[in-house]
């Protein structure tokens, strides 16, 4: 067919998102340059969602794409035949996805912005509105066929869609500031009793409040609000997990303010890992780090995410390239005195965290693992002084009450164990995912070995995955032999060769 003569240079509009990039009107997906095979269905199911990026696509709107005019098919079969191939052409997982979330018996949703480039093509043609429907495999695509026509001739419809997720450059991940000078005063000063500063909760929490009193819509200083709501469980001030849902509030309500915010994303993944919904992590601490690649809060919860899941190089690693762009984010030295004590080089973790001790001699989580370190290299006496180096908030949280529970427990003082680990410090122990093992410890020193198994698989519902700590902790010596530790290891194992 001849093509129609007079018309203006075509485009290809260049769909990119992750480290991919979809031409519509071929079709053709591609990583780094390198054409990806990707069946029809899967690609159309692509399309509908890289039309509405971070819009949840229902399952029977998918239908009517897949499968138009009411055809007759094993609709929930097929599509998730289709979805699961599309997943493996992006190299992604439905247990750990990167770029598509499966919303139970709703849809799916794109995790990632998606940007759109236009580009000239080498030889003239017809203007693509007036692309002719013979020159088009209608009866290979179908339905997909419309979907791209929409896309690229009706871009004033479908692509504002898309550019409305980009992060444009006028966006600052580090937050904006209030246009009130004062709240951004209280915010800095905030910001000194957190990672990188000073520890102290309290005093960060009323900055914060006195921020926001002077300027309620002042985005970043309410996700970090809200991520403080979050740290009175952390810090073992509270266990009730009624903060993890007042946290949840504020961080979102944060980031509708100041969507660009990337502590925001980091404080949800903090959140997430703290609340049973670890798997959801990574996604909200990788958007951090495409928003703001400096963000060391953002890195720090996706190295505790691989951490806790078993792989500490992965964490380790994490950890170094914070403290390679902040040496004074202590929670970075936490984590690598942690995974020192976890390899048995105490000497290791003992002088990590004696470097943060040096510029903050009080800060109540340092000194709480700074004890763990003397605890298991034996030194009981030192890791008690250690903990009586406390602030008084500290020295009553559930956190150390827990941990001299277990110093009492090695002690041999076991009336007096018994009665630290009282029954408020034990509902703490359930609400918080990352010191659940603390219960298992304890109740493995006192001998109690049915109990500590019980607490054992409860830590690994909770997200607990360090098989290979678990082998090595000194604290589990006397529940090793036992038949139910071994199948939970296996069990552990068998896991992640099917999440692997």
């Amino acid at each position: 067919m001849k093509e129609p003569a007079g018309g203006h240079a075509p485009v290809r509009r260049i769909l990119r998102f992750g480290v991919f990039e979809l031409e519509p009107c071929s079709g053709e997906l591609r990583k780094h340059g390198n054409r990806i095979r990707v069946p029809d269905q899967s690609l159309q199911v692509l399309v509908s969602l890289l039309a509405r990026p971070g819009e949840i696509v229902t399952r029977e709107e998918l239908r009517s794409v897949l499968w138009p005019d009411g055809t007759t098919v094993d609709f929930d079969t097929g599509l998730n035949a289709a979805v699961k191939k599309l997943r493996g052409a992006l190299g992604d997982s439905g247990a750990l996805p990167r770029y598509i979330e499966t919303i139970p018996r709703r849809g799916y949703r794109l995790m990632v912005s998606v940007s759109c480039e236009e580009a000239g093509l080498s030889e003239p043609s017809a203007p693509v509105s007036r692309i002719s429907a013979t020159r088009w495999p209608w009866n290979r695509y179908g339905k997909f066929a419309a979907l791209v026509i929409l896309l690229v001739a009706g871009g004033a419809i479908a692509f504002p869609t898309i550019r409305r997720y980009r992060v444009g450059p006028a966006r600052d991940p580090w937050g904006l500031p209030s246009k009130n000078a004062e709240a951004n005063g209280y915010f800095s000063k905030a910001q000194l009793f957190t990672g990188a500063g000073l520890e102290d909760l309290g005093r960060a929490r009323h900055m914060y409040e006195r921020a926001l009193q002077l300027d309620p819509r002042f985005g970043r200083a309410r996700a970090e609000y809200g991520f403080t709501h979050l740290l009175m469980v952390v810090h073992g001030y509270s266990n009730s997990p009624e903060w993890f849902y007042k946290a949840e509030e504020e961080i979102h309500r944060g980031l509708r303010d100041d969507p660009g915010f990337s502590h925001g994303y980091a404080a949800l993944a903090a959140l997430y890992l703290h609340h049973g919904r670890k798997e959801h992590a990574p996604r909200e601490a990788e958007r951090a780090l495409r928003l703001n690649p400096q963000d060391v809060d953002a890195r720090h919860w996706l190295a505790t995410y691989h951490w806790y899941s078993g792989d500490s190089s992965m964490a380790r690693k994490l950890e170094m390239e914070n403290l390679a762009r902040l040496p004074r984010f202590f929670p970075a030295r936490m984590i690598l005195g942690e995974l020192a004590r976890e390899g048995g080089d105490w000497q290791t973790s003992i002088r990590e965290h004696e470097q943060v001790l040096e510029y903050d001699p009080q800060n109540g989580f340092v000194l709480e693992l700074l004890a763990r370190a003397y605890m298991d290299a034996g030194h009981l006496d030192r890791a008690r002084l250690t903990l009586a180096r406390q602030r008084p908030d500290d020295r009553s949280s559930f956190r150390t009450r827990a941990v001299e529970a277990l110093l009492l427990a090695l002690e041999g003082r076991r009336e007096h164990a018994l009665r630290t680990m009282d029954a408020a410090t034990v509902r703490y122990l359930e609400v918080n995912p990352l010191f659940t093992l603390t219960g298992v410890e304890f109740n493995a020193v006192m001998g109690r070995v049915p109990e500590a198994i019980d607490w054992l698989e409860r830590a690994v519902r909770n997200g607990d995955h360090r098989a290979s700590w678990f082998g090595r902790d000194p604290a589990l010596q006397s529940i090793r032999k036992d038949e139910r530790f071994r199948q939970i290891l296996n069990s552990i194992a068998t896991r992640r060769s099917n999440s692997g």
